[in-house]
């Protein structure tokens, strides 16, 4: 359950993958990620849909619908809304990369079986 689809995201007929961010402003390691966050988002602009969620009281049920009980959180999402990878904790740049490559693995598994 991705809360909302980004203005000028085309839901219909269109291929998706969503890259979603779960931070805390009381997380000293988000901090410390937020510059590889920043390079990956650069590298994947056209490819990727990005989305940010920081925990905060109105965000505090997304967090538990989804599952997020560690920050940092980065979860790939396919168009159907189907998690695909889920990275938790301090992460490089060479591990997000990882985590996409099995996200596409896993979603190309899904279209087969489909």
């Amino acid at each position: 359950m991705i809360p909302y689809y980004p203005a000028g995201v085309n839901r219909q007929g269109k291929e998706l993958l969503f890259v979603v961010l779960f931070t805390s402003d009381y997380c000293p390691t988000c901090e410390e990620v937020e510059k590889v966050w920043e390079i990956f988002k650069r590298m994947y602009r056209d490819e990727l849909v990005f989305l940010e969620f920081k925990l905060a009281n109105d965000t505090k049920k997304t967090f538990k619908a989804l599952g997020v009980s560690w920050v940092p959180t980065v979860v790939f999402y396919d168009e159907e809304e189907r998690e695909l990878r889920r990275v938790e904790g301090s992460f490089t740049l060479s591990e997000l990369e990882k985590g996409l490559r099995a996200a596409l693995r896993r979603r190309r598994a899904c279209l087969q079986a489909s």
